[in-house]
């Protein structure tokens, strides 16, 4: 056998081998750069965004921000405290509400705080109690007894609420406001000193018939354009909001 079959044959060998394990290579690394190349991708997208925080769960509070109720992650506000909320209901039983807004009043004179639920007159009620429940649009029966528990739920909110702001010291009363709107909601937002250099605001989102802890949240930061869209949208929501009024919203 010649010397230059046989460095052709070893060539082709080489060759062959070179192949196998450059295919090998690439079934084995392939995947992981593309899940990396996503992932960078996902990245980039987040920060343009300007999100600060997604929780898959309320237990992520926890886990991912230290905040794990309302009232702590109020705390992180320095001038203003804003949310548009479905009810209230849950943070009131759980967390006692009403109380820790007159204590962080307290604590920061400086800070403004304005919340607002829907309307315990708001033809509204209804169609939300039966998404928060996952009801049937067309069962009748089972809507009245869900229109009238989140009903109550609204009026003894905002009795709470009302009670606490009229028990403050007239300085803390004045820096406290309690609004109604009349629009389905689609989100409780949250929104803590908007518009300044660290304003950021929360979006929850509830799931059609789930549990409230299995609500989905984001946080996004100022300096994005969905900021921007988030806190123009609620915060016109929250300005067109009417005064809460014992009298007017609570009478039967």
């Amino acid at each position: 056998m010649s010397k230059e079959l046989i460095i052709g044959v070893i060539s082709s060998m080489l060759a062959t081998a070179l192949v196998v394990l450059t295919a090998a290579a690439y079934r084995r690394y392939a995947t992981p750069m593309n899940t990396l190349r996503r992932r960078i991708r996902l990245a980039r997208q987040m920060d343009e965004a300007g999100l600060l925080f997604f929780f898959a769960s309320r237990s992520d509070y926890q886990r991912f921000r230290v905040t794990p109720t309302t009232a702590t992650y109020f705390r992180l506000a320095k001038r203003r405290i804003e949310m548009v909320a479905h009810s209230l209901a849950y943070g009131q039983l759980s967390q006692g509400i009403a109380g820790e807004l007159a204590s962080i009043l307290e604590e920061n004179p400086s800070l403004e705080i304005v919340l607002s639920t829907l309307s315990p007159r708001s033809a509204h009620v209804r169609p939300l109690a039966q998404y928060l429940k996952g009801a049937p649009s067309g069962d009748e029966s089972h809507g009245d007894e869900l229109e009238r528990r989140l009903r109550s739920d609204l009026i003894e909110t905002l009795t709470a609420l009302h009670a606490a702001r009229e028990a403050m010291p007239s300085a803390a009363r004045f820096r406290f406001t309690i609004k109604v709107y009349d629009t389905l909601p689609v989100a409780s937002v949250i929104m803590l000193d908007r518009g300044s250099s660290t304003g950021r605001t929360q979006v929850d989102l509830k799931l059609f018939g789930s549990p409230l802890h299995k609500s989905i949240s984001f946080e996004i930061g100022n300096g994005s354009a969905l900021y921007n869209a988030a806190t123009t949208a609620w915060g016109t929501l929250l300005d067109g909001a009417e005064i809460f009024d014992p009298a007017r919203h609570l009478a039967s």
